[in-house]
């Protein structure tokens, strides 16, 4: 009997070390939303595609009408390291001034997080018709061209770009925002929920908007390999005292 009663509170044990150890999870697939002169676009090229577990990339092509978005994105989360969105895009107006607004978003689970990186970088090529090359904020919610997104949320000051217009030769290209980070942000979500970046602005007729930029959170607060073998340790002095209590 008493055989039975250990190898009872070994196999107990045996469930608490598993519920105590780091487990590995990933996030839902991440989303694509696309909205072209307040239109809805559905038919585009590049859902995000799984590469390997905790990565995702798209390779993006949407066009109609003379306009035209396509470029590269990459989403991932690394338990214990962070979870990010970048984007790698070019924009061609139609024949008329096209509004744009993309949205990104990333499902996380191995937070909590402690900060969020949120950066930008573009420019602008005339594309001949005029000689003039204007980008601008978007016709939508967004203030910005960039803006980061915790929960549907903005991010207080993830937000970067009000664009850029001049005039020159036919064909010149005007850079419209340095490449700039917000270092650290200081956010504080729960465990899971979205990490996301709407990108909304207006490109000038037959122009292109060359733009790259990045949004991530870092800092996860994950225990240290310490922290679970005082756990296990914890556990196994646990199991001992019962033990010789079951003996007495």
């Amino acid at each position: 009997m008493q055989v039975k009663r250990s190898k009872n509170l070994l196999a107990i044990l045996a469930v608490a070390v598993a519920v105590a150890l780091p487990t590995t999870a990933f996030a839902a697939d991440p989303t694509i939303t696309l909205k072209v002169n307040g239109a809805d676009i559905t038919a585009f090229q590049g859902a995000p595609v799984l590469i390997e577990d905790g990565f995702w990339m798209s390779s993006l092509v949407a066009e109609d009408a003379g306009w035209s978005l396509t470029g590269d994105i990459y989403f991932g989360e690394f338990a214990g390291e962070r979870a990010f969105i970048d984007y790698f895009l070019h924009a061609v107006g139609g024949s008329d001034i096209t509004s744009f607004t993309l949205t990104l978003t990333l499902p996380f689970v191995h937070g909590p997080y402690t900060g969020l990186n949120s950066s930008h970088s573009s420019d602008i090529t005339d594309g001949g018709a005029a000689q003039l090359a204007t980008v601008a904020a978007g016709v939508s919610e967004y203030s910005f061209i960039h803006t980061a997104l915790l929960d549907n949320t903005i991010v207080a000051g993830g937000e970067i770009s009000k664009g850029c217009a001049d005039n020159g030769l036919a064909g010149f290209t005007l850079t419209c925002q340095l490449p700039l980070t917000q270092s650290n942000l200081p956010v504080a979500p729960g465990g899971d929920g979205n990490l996301g970046v709407a990108l909304s602005f207006t490109v000038s007729p037959h122009d292109k908007f060359s733009f790259n930029g990045n949004v991530s959170l870092v800092g996860a607060v994950v225990p240290e390999p310490t922290t679970y073998l005082s756990i296990l340790a914890g556990l196994v002095g646990l199991f001992g005292v019962i033990v010789r209590r079951r003996i007495r």
